[in-house]
């Protein structure tokens, strides 16, 4: 047998030429292994992030969400100031606006802004009068990049 392998000079080139196939299957499968974690790390996070959460609501909730910043906007008169800071821990705060954890919020003579998460990966839920109809007010998210009308509302 040994001089066998001596005389197949082939035989030493087939031993690595096997050992780099089955290194190369091995670094394929370990990529494939990597890139499908990936794609369900990122499936994972649209479906479990808030704003995408968020944006997966209904009608009705939108609605109720929509009447709650109607409540908040009246519940804090300004006064002289321009705006008001309403605490998040406000008891009058309704419980749909509670539920969705502000960071905080921020009450003007014409709209409620409430801020959800950090400020570069949140995002802000707005009911504001509409700049272009004064009779309808708007339900609105926005992102860094992106504005989005969930419900409106005319008088």
């Amino acid at each position: 047998m040994k001089n066998e392998k001596l005389k197949n000079p082939n035989h030493a080139l087939h031993r690595v030429v096997g050992n780099c196939e089955l290194g190369f299957m091995r670094a394929r499968t370990v990529i494939l292994g990597l890139v499908v974690v990936l794609i369900l790390a990122v499936v994972f996070y649209k479906l479990a992030s808030p704003y995408q959460s968020f944006l997966r609501k209904d009608f009705s909730y939108y609605s109720e969400l929509a009447q709650a910043c109607a409540a908040t906007l009246d519940q804090h008169p300004l006064g002289n100031n321009p705006f008001v800071w309403v605490p998040v821990t406000d008891s009058l705060l309704p419980k749909v606006i509670q539920d969705l954890h502000p960071t905080n919020i921020k009450v003007e003579s014409n709209r409620v802004c409430i801020a959800i998460g950090e400020r570069r990966t949140g995002f802000d839920v707005v009911w504001e009068q509409d700049k272009q109809q004064a009779n309808a007010w708007t339900l609105n998210t926005y992102t860094h990049t992106v504005k989005y009308t969930t419900y409106v509302r005319s008088n």
